[in-house]
């Protein structure tokens, strides 16, 4: 694409531009009229001008560029976007592969499960603590693999 833009802009600048115009300004009758040919009666001035360069060719190298350029800053945009939204799907399926192996474990398992206070001691799960965990897993199962 951006190839295509840059031959297209050479291309627009290799061609040649219409020369200077010779345009005539007659009077008849009170009437200001411009011709390009000189009328045989003579009571004509003529004038030189230069044609107004074709729209957008000042500076055709310098708005490519810019396009370009907001072209390769969308890109970029774009490519972060993915990234990040690429972390996040992987962050998430972490998430839920844990909570289904947490969920697996309480499935096997049940309310044996022991945990370690903060003393040493083994203290199982009591089935009020089972529900809880229980409820909590399939809240996280269900927020993070959809």
């Amino acid at each position: 694409m951006r190839a295509t833009l840059l031959i297209l802009a050479a291309t627009l600048l290799a061609l040649p531009r219409p020369g200077a115009a010779q345009i005539y300004r007659c009077v008849h009758d009170g009437q200001v009229q411009y011709v390009q040919a000189k009328p045989r009666d003579g009571q004509c001035d003529k004038e030189d001008v230069t044609p107004q360069p074709p729209i957008g060719d000042a500076g055709t190298a310098t708005s490519l560029e810019k396009y370009s350029k907001e072209i390769d800053k969308e890109r970029r945009q774009e490519a972060k976007e993915k990234q990040a939204a690429d972390q996040q799907a992987q962050r998430r399926q972490q998430v839920c592969s844990a909570a289904r192996r947490r969920q697996a474990m309480l499935d096997r398992y049940g309310s044996r499960q022991a945990r370690i206070d903060e003393n040493g001691q083994q203290q199982y799960m009591t089935d009020a603590q089972y529900q809880q965990e229980r409820k909590a897993v399939e809240q996280a199962v269900h927020d993070s693999c959809g």
